[in-house]
């Protein structure tokens, strides 16, 4: 990673890393989604709200590294872990889902990571987001406002951030190919419009703590 990266981190609140995850990766991956869902079903979320209909659809897969090398093994990918490394130290993982952004779902709120239960537990968080499949602005890709994480907390516990904190806030699209890595601060506002395309966007996330704040995953999980 060059300075002038780390220095955007700290200034804008993310990087955005290229290509980190080849189509061999990616391939895996894929298959092992498939795996996922035919043998832990217990792992998967659906939601009902699909344009209005009452149809179910998969909505996320939570909390699988325990059940899947092939995810452990990418939440720790080479190119990954020494850019986090840089960013912020050694980390533990803490979190690990896939967010499935189906045709017609809709949007997220403006909002900040360590607005939910994290702010109990460690000062802040390290998001990852690897993008499975193209993500634009047609099918929701992931809209940050750079910067703004050096204001704090804007808004309530598990809640969106306060208008009164929107004023003047300017988002910008985070366009992703397959293998791309978001990283960002976890007070960094972010949000998402509806997917109003035919394509469906997955994004493969991961939440790291720094390796001084402790080991959470098992009681941030409730295990």
């Amino acid at each position: 990673m060059t300075e002038s990266l780390a220095n955007r981190y700290r200034e804008e609140g993310f990087i955005l890393l290229k290509g980190v995850y080849d189509q061999s990766g990616l391939q895996r991956i894929d298959r092992e989604i498939d795996r996922l869902r035919f043998i832990h079903p217990e792992l998967c979320t659906f939601e009902d709200e699909n344009e209005g209909n009452r149809e179910k659809v998969l909505h996320k897969i939570s909390h699988f590294c325990e059940y899947s090398s092939t995810f452990l093994e990418a939440a720790f990918h080479p190119g990954l872990k020494q850019a986090i490394n840089e960013l912020s130290g050694e980390v533990y993982l803490c979190t690990d889902k896939i967010n499935f952004k189906v045709p017609g779902a809709r949007g997220f709120y403006p909002h900040q990571d360590m607005s939910g239960e994290w702010q109990f537990y460690v000062p802040n968080i390290i998001n990852v987001f690897i993008a499975l499949d193209r993500s634009d602005t047609e099918n929701s890709c992931l809209e940050v406002s750079p910067g703004n994480h050096r204001r704090g907390l804007l808004g309530p516990y598990m809640g969106a951030i306060e208008e009164k904190h929107l004023e003047g806030m300017e988002w910008i699209p985070i366009i992703q190919e397959p293998g791309d890595v978001l990283i960002f601060d976890g007070f960094l506002p972010h949000r998402s419009a509806p997917n109003t395309s035919d394509r469906t966007r997955r994004i493969l996330i991961y939440t790291y703590t720094r390796k001084e704040d402790g080991d959470i995953r098992n009681k941030f999980l409730g295990k």
